[in-house]
């Protein structure tokens, strides 16, 4: 029982009582109106010396409970203290001051928080990319940078990247090498890029500042591979019980030896060619095959690649608290 008034009774009875007319139980949009516990539209004042709440929201003038937006909670909690509905605004102010606390103090730790409960932590997580209207985008000065030349592979020039995107860099060195091997007979004497670390924002937003700000990315544009020189056989040695001792590895380079350099270029090889047999059709399924395979081992989270917008020449591998592809 509140305010004189049975829940037993029809809601037109309640109303009328009230002063007020029925109103519907939801807006056109499906979001629930609250306005106590008797759903009423506005009429007569409902309760003495108090005007009758008057909103312009859809749904026979009621207010609509929004999901996740705390100014219309606290806009929604005024006008309901003002109106009487005491107990549904102190609900709402709890649930929006939750909100509140989620949105605004903890806004730069949500995406950090979610991967360290999924098992994948990162320390340029919790960074900001946000860059305020009005500020011009620049790296933050609170990240350790390094110069990094590659451990597994070399890189033609060396990069400048934040020290905890180091071991993401040597992940896919590992798998390049690997890959490359299996089909070329041996890994690339160079990658190929268009740099690391760059001040600016993301490409057609100035509210986001690029991963590359933050050092946590590489532009790779392909890879070089050196001539090898044809081997002059020595001597034969005449010790009898000398066995020969022959990795895969080096029997793969032996079956190789004598060719000539050669380059694999993201801008000129992505592409399938047209002759199956071609260098440029083994090129292009190299290319392929190492996107899939750093997706599916999650050696980056961020993959870009030709097809989309600015990205025609390279492959953009980052570290950002997203994980997305995009061709």
């Amino acid at each position: 029982m509140r305010g004189g008034l049975h829940e037993g009774r029809p809601r037109a009875e309640r109303c009328r009582r009230r002063g007020l007319r029925q109103a519907p139980a939801r807006t056109p949009r499906g979001r629930l109106l609250v306005a106590g516990r008797v759903r009423c539209g506005p009429g007569a004042p409902s309760k003495p010396g108090r005007p009758a709440l008057e909103t312009r929201a859809p749904g026979a003038g009621m207010v609509p409970f929004p999901a996740r937006k705390t100014v219309g909670y606290y806009a929604t909690c005024a006008a309901m203290l003002y109106s009487g509905g005491v107990v549904y605004a102190r609900i709402a102010i709890v649930i929006g001051l939750g909100l509140l606390i989620w949105n605004v103090l903890l806004s730069r730790q949500q995406e950090a928080i979610a991967n360290r409960l999924r098992g994948d932590p990162y320390e340029l997580d919790s960074i900001s990319r946000v860059i305020p209207p009005g500020v011009h985008a620049r790296c933050p000065p609170d990240i350790a940078v390094i110069e990094y030349a590659g451990l597994a592979l070399t890189y033609a020039t060396p990069l400048r990247v934040a020290a905890s995107f180091a071991p993401r860099l040597a992940m896919f060195e590992r798998l390049v090498a690997t890959l490359a091997t299996r089909q070329y007979g041996r890994a690339p004497d160079r990658i190929l890029h268009l740099g690391a670390r760059a001040c600016r924002s993301v490409r057609g937003r100035a509210d986001r500042l690029s991963e590359h700000a933050l050092g946590n990315a590489l532009d790779v544009s392909g890879f070089e591979f050196d001539a090898r020189p044809r081997e002059v056989p020595g001597p034969k040695s005449k010790k009898p019980g000398r066995e020969k001792a022959t990795t895969d590895a080096s029997a793969a380079d032996k079956s190789r030896v004598g060719e000539a350099a050669f380059t694999i270029s993201v801008l000129q090889h992505w592409k399938p060619a047209l002759q199956l047999q071609s260098d440029a059709a083994r090129h292009s399924a190299f290319l392929h095959e190492l996107t899939r395979r750093t997706i599916a081992e999650h050696v980056f989270r961020g993959v870009i690649g030709p097809g989309h917008e600015g990205h025609a020449d390279h492959l953009h591998f980052d570290q950002g608290p997203w994980s997305y592809t995009a061709f």
